[in-house]
């Protein structure tokens, strides 16, 4: 099924407005807990906590670079179930 989301629909963006409209808090949050603990703890460090990739790496014993993955990672996961729950009218 993923992979044919991404053959049917691969570049097009998300309207993040749409989206944020469609989102609450909880759901956001539940989608979050979807994501691997160590990718969600990197995502919520920096996105929602504010921390550099080198605080991250530095309080993960990680390197900047696996930091910048994780929330690279999180970031195209969260984008993909949105748009699939847009698609498919969730």
């Amino acid at each position: 099924f993923a992979d044919e989301m991404e053959r049917t629909y691969p570049q097009e963006p998300i309207d993040w407005n749409e989206a944020e409209q469609r989102l609450d808090v909880q759901h956001l949050e539940a989608l979050l807990r979807r994501l691997p603990p160590v990718t969600q703890k990197v995502f919520n460090l920096f996105a929602l906590d504010g921390f550099s990739h080198k605080e991250i790496s530095e309080m993960l014993d990680m390197s900047e670079g696996t930091s910048k993955w994780h929330v690279s990672h999180a970031r195209s996961q969260l984008q993909f179930w949105i748009k699939a729950e847009m698609i498919l009218g969730g």
